[in-house]
C-alpha cells in the first residue's frame, strides 16, 4: 500500500496503486554530457542580444529626441500671418438734382457753342475788303421795289440761307431746332 492517512477509513480503487507502481518504476531519460553548459550558453547569449538591443533603442531614442528639440528650439519662428479685414466698398453717392442740371447745361452750352462756329464758318473768305476794288457804278437805280418783290417772293427756307450768319447762340440753336423740324419753319 501507498501512504495514505492512517485516519481515512476510505477504501483505495485498485487501479490508484496500479498507478503508482508505475510511477515508482519510471526510468529518467539520460542527459548527453555538456547538455548544461551549451543551454546555459545559449541562455547567456539571449541575454546579451536582449540587453544590446534595449541599449540601442534607448540610444536612438534619446538622439532622435534630442535633434528634435534642438530643431525646434533653434528655428526661427515664422513671422504671424496678418490677415486684413474685408473693406467693403463705399456706398454709392447719390447724384444731386442740382448737380445733373448744372452739368447739362454746360454740356448745352458746349454743343450750341460748337454748332455756331460751324455754321457761322469763317468770317473772311476772300481775306480783307480793303484790298479789293470795286467798280463804281455810274447810276444807281432809284426804284428797288421790284427786287424787294422778288425777295418777298421766295420761299422762307431759301430766305433763311441768305440771311446774315453771326456766331450769337440763340441763332445757332434756331438753326439747330429748324434743321432737326423741332420747330417749324419761319413763314
Amino acid at each position: 500500500m501507498t501512504d495514505r492517512t492512517p485516519d481515512s477509513d476510505l477504501p483505495t480503487p485498485p487501479a490508484f496503486d496500479a498507478a503508482v507502481a508505475a510511477y515508482s518504476a519510471r526510468q529518467l531519460p539520460t542527459v548527453p554530457a555538456g547538455f548544461a553548459d551549451r543551454v546555459a550558453g545559449r541562455w547567456a547569449a539571449r541575454v546579451r542580444f536582449v540587453r544590446r538591443v534595449k541599449w540601442a533603442t534607448a540610444a536612438a531614442v534619446v538622439i532622435g529626441l534630442t535633434t528634435a528639440g534642438g530643431y525646434f528650439a533653434l528655428r526661427t519662428p515664422e513671422p504671424p500671418v496678418v490677415v486684413a479685414p474685408p473693406v467693403e466698398p463705399a456706398p454709392m453717392p447719390v447724384p444731386k438734382l442740382s448737380d445733373s442740371l448744372s452739368e447739362m447745361g454746360e454740356a448745352l452750352a458746349a454743343v450750341s457753342r460748337d454748332t455756331a462756329e460751324k455754321a457761322s464758318g469763317p468770317r473772311f473768305l476772300f481775306g480783307s475788303v480793303d484790298k479789293i476794288r470795286l467798280p463804281v457804278p455810274a447810276a444807281v437805280a432809284p426804284d428797288v421795289t421790284p427786287a424787294a418783290q422778288s425777295f418777298a417772293s421766295v420761299p422762307a427756307s431759301a430766305r433763311a440761307s441768305v440771311e446774315p450768319l453771326t456766331s450769337s447762340t440763340k441763332r445757332a440753336i434756331s438753326l439747330f431746332l429748324r434743321d432737326t423740324g423741332l420747330q417749324p419753319a419761319a413763314q
